[in-house]
């Protein structure tokens, strides 16, 4: 049966944003692996890949707390994920296809007054 109210959308959205923290997570880790293997084996310089590996935890945590947001159908969840959403967009390819998704599917269906769908 299909889901024509839009509502699948929305809450495939909210998983989604906690896939994506789970892989940013994962992300920090593996980076965080690689700066210390190039301190140990090179001695290098690594403030880029420290600089990098605290985006990601910074992007991890806020795709779970908008996620908790949405969840809790808070007052709050629509703006929150908006500006997660073009935070997302940066980086190529899986948070720009999170961002279209939001923007022409999941933000027509929802009002900003707390992620719910809009009725009628």
């Amino acid at each position: 049966m299909a889901n024509t109210d839009g509502v699948g959308h929305a809450r495939g959205f909210t998983v989604l944003l906690c896939v994506a923290g789970f892989f940013f997570l994962l992300l920090a880790v593996a980076m965080h692996s690689i700066a210390e293997q190039i301190v140990r084996e090179e001695g290098g310089d690594v403030w880029a890949f420290e600089m990098v590996r605290n985006l990601e935890i910074i992007i991890a945590v806020a795709c779970f707390v908008v996620a908790t947001l949405r969840s809790l159908e808070s007052p709050v969840a629509g703006t929150a994920t908006a500006g997660l959403s073009i935070a997302l967009a940066l980086f190529f390819p899986f948070g720009t296809a999170l961002f279209l998704w939001y923007v022409f599917k999941v933000r027509k269906i929802e009002s900003f007054g707390g992620g719910r769908p809009q009725q009628g």
